[in-house]
């Protein structure tokens, strides 16, 4: 019998005594053909919160190395001489997604070469990875985290590298799996409605051009922006240090580049790249403007203009989008993103672990347009799941691929440990089908067949239930405490990167019985409060917990919108950030 490594999907004959898996992974597709796969002992590199957060370090410092080398090569490729600000702000999201997939990986088979290193193994391989076209930074990042061709490639080429002498490596074509990308893939062009395209042909940008539930008042807002006095403020200065490699391979970083450069969007390194850039660079800039925009949008557009506003002086705000800004002890994308910024916009929060960033709190419409407004209607509990991902292709702060298993089955315990009268006033929000790489809504119905499962509005559903059950952190509990909805979540805490700053609020609702660390314990006090829910949750503990969590972490109040003007005028007497943030990298 020949042991196999398999690095994509197994196939039907998998062994589960004599075949390795790369990782969970393999079986998407594969769930229901392959019964008993979860209690497999998948390697694991980066098994705690600390050892994420220092690959997250090791990747951003990187990064920002990488900035600096690519900034050369483009100034050479499209014969312009932009400064290496410029690159920085417009290749941080490319190059994060490039470095972090391919360190994961690498990290994870060498895992893989130190349990079955002694073993003889014959591992299916793809062949070398060519040249791949992307459009633009939307089409890269979906095949990085739903293609399992380019994920097969990848992981192939890192194979060559680093398998021991006594594994075989074949060439083989890996099976497809049943989806190759989300069943309604953001596209990088996508800018809006129809009416909004037409108006940005109009108008390509307001200073005031993008902030969640504003829309109408972006008119005026800009207007009033237009109007404030401008700040003198200094170009970052990015200077890389080789000393920054240290930490990797020479082996890695020359793989690294091989992939990168395979794998560059026409948006940066191709034809689109011109035409967008003559476009951004029509648009008239004013040193030392406010410009409130979302300067980590995926939309290369935007994110173009933005690194034209950096390079003319204009001083750039963020927006948070989302509850793993100000929370994590890693943020979606990168560290560096926060860097050249001149102030970041969030929902209560000033600094988050050691990141770069210049947080100000303002009073969020989009949190706003729900403040207290739970209004019991229906005897309903809703639980509402996240996304079940398993590719650790980016070091987000959720549980990483292997505890993800024990993840998505803490939820079917708790559904069988609620008492039946709660189970048939209960429902489920999964994730929209094609953005979980397991089965989410399949699987939970598999164990729990009659539940209804919730589509449309989830948070206009939420402010009229009885209770809300989460089983992870995120803007779903952003959201729910605004509204002051009653919620009851449960969670490993290990599996979750949680900032140091953001620890004694959750620890906050533990003691209050708001947060459990395990799905029994969450069932226990729902069964045993159920009835007098409303009393529970207007104790003094919970409350008192509740209200300190949302003055940090889901700031809102009345007038929020007429209340942004103030924000902007305290933005506007800020002292440049910029030079201070760079040599934050440095």
């Amino acid at each position: 019998m020949i042991n196999r490594l398999f690095l994509g999907p197994v196939d039907e004959n998998f062994d589960f005594q004599m075949d390795v898996a790369a990782g969970p992974w393999c079986f998407i597709g594969r769930e229901t053909t392959h019964p008993g796969w979860e209690d497999l002992d998948f390697v694991e590199p980066f098994d705690t919160p600390d050892k994420l957060v220092d690959a997250d370090r090791m990747a951003a410092a990187l990064v920002d190395t990488l900035a600096g080398n690519w900034a050369e090569r483009l100034n050479t490729l499209h014969k312009i001489d932009r400064p290496v600000a410029f690159w920085y702000r417009y290749l941080l999201l490319w190059l994060s997604l490039g470095t972090t997939a391919l360190w994961a990986r690498w990290r994870n088979f060498e895992e893989l070469v130190r349990r079955h290193g002694q073993k003889s193994l014959t591992v299916y391989v793809a062949t070398d990875l060519g040249r791949r076209e992307f459009a633009d930074l939307t089409d890269f990042m979906q095949s990085l985290n739903f293609d399992p061709i380019v994920q097969f490639e990848i992981d192939s080429m890192i194979a060559r590298s680093l398998a021991p002498p006594d594994w075989n490596l074949v060439e083989s074509t890996s099976p497809l799996v049943h989806r190759t990308s989300p069943s309604a893939p953001i596209r990088g062009d996508e800018t809006g409605s129809p009416v909004a395209v037409r108006m940005q042909k109009i108008i390509p940008r307001l200073p005031f051009d993008h902030l969640p539930g504003i829309r109408v008042a972006k008119l005026p807002l800009s207007l009033f922006v237009a109007m404030l006095p401008r700040s003198r403020v200094e170009l970052p200065d990015y200077r890389p240090s080789a000393d920054k490699l240290a930490d990797f391979s020479a082996d890695f970083l020359a793989l690294l580049d091989s992939v990168l450069t395979n794998m560059v969007p026409d948006t940066i390194g191709g034809a689109n790249f011109c035409e967008l850039d003559r476009v951004a660079s029509s648009i008239r800039y004013f040193p030392g403007r406010l410009y409130i925009a979302n300067t980590r949008s995926v939309i290369d557009r935007q994110r173009l203009i933005v690194a034209h506003a950096l390079i003319a002086g204009e001083r750039l705000v963020s927006i948070q989008h989302g509850g793993w800004d100000g929370t994590g002890g890693t943020i979606p994308w990168s560290r560096p993103t926060y860097a050249p910024d001149h102030a970041h916009l969030t929902w209560g929060w000033e600094c988050q672990a050691d990141l770069p960033v210049r947080g100000i709190p303002y009073l969020a419409p989009a949190l706003a347009a729900f403040r207290n407004q739970h209004r019991q209607i229906r005897r309903e509990l809703i639980f509402v799941g996240a996304r079940i991902a398993v590719h650790g292709m980016r070091f987000d702060c959720v549980p990483r691929p292997r505890e993800v298993i024990a993840y998505r089955k803490q939820k079917v315990r708790f559904f069988k440990e609620l008492n039946p009268e709660i189970m048939s006033d209960t429902i489920y929000r999964p994730k929209p089908q094609g953005l979980s790489d397991l089965e989410d809504e399949a699987y939970v119905l598999r164990h729990i067949p009659d539940l209804p499962i919730l589509a449309g509005d989830l948070n206009a559903r939420m402010t009229s239930c009885r209770l809300v059950v989460l089983d992870h952190p995120g803007t779903a509990l952003h959201f729910a405490l605004a509204a002051n909805i009653p919620v009851v979540c449960f969670w490993n805490w290990p599996d979750w990167a949680l900032c140091k700053e953001a620890q004694p609020y959750f620890e906050a609702l533990h003691e209050a019985g708001v947060l459990y660390t395990d799905a029994e314990a969450a069932a226990e006090h729902i069964n045993s409060t159920w009835e007098d829910i409303p009393r529970w949750w207007s104790s003094r503990p919970v409350q008192g917990a509740v209200v300190a969590w949302r003055q940090r972490y889901a700031r809102t109040g009345p007038f929020a919108r007429l209340r942004l003007f103030f924000t902007v005028w305290k933005l506007n007497r800020l002292e440049d950030y910029n030079a201070a943030a760079s040599a934050s990298l440095a």
